[in-house]
């Protein structure tokens, strides 16, 4: 029970780390040492606490931590976002990829890759109108 206690504890601090530093990134090394569930990206470089993987943001610069993760994504795509609201008020909308994965609204038609398989920004024609993210 006091591992537990102190795992957890251990938990709150490193998050509490992370967060309050957008620059600090625990290492690979560092989760093991604090024997943290962690995953490690392909590029073997890239390490992130296991509960960033299938929360649809691509952590990952190869994508790994959403590409096996459709079924999950696809229950979870309307219930994470209900009743979300944007900074002024707005709700918040979700975009189902082709794959099942689920990514905010605001992140289809923008430029960037954020379905593992490139289908938020297929079809994009310049003109779409983006929904605000905050």
């Amino acid at each position: 029970m006091k591992l537990e206690i102190a795992s957890v504890i251990a938990l709150i601090c490193c998050s509490l780390i992370v967060s309050t530093s957008a620059q600090t990134k625990p290492t690979c090394a560092q989760l093991q040492q604090w024997n943290i569930p962690y995953f490690q990206c392909q590029s073997g470089d890239e390490c992130y606490f296991k509960w960033y993987e299938c929360d649809s943001i691509l952590d990952c610069t190869d994508f790994p931590d959403e590409n096996h993760c459709q079924t999950e994504h696809t229950v979870n795509c309307e219930k994470d976002f209900l009743g979300k609201k944007t900074s002024n008020g707005e709700p918040l909308q979700s975009f189902q990829c082709d794959n099942g994965m689920c990514i905010l609204g605001c992140q289809r038609c923008d430029g960037v890759m954020d379905c593992a398989d490139n289908s938020d920004e297929s079809g994009c024609s310049g003109t779409e109108v983006i929904p605000p993210c905050n």
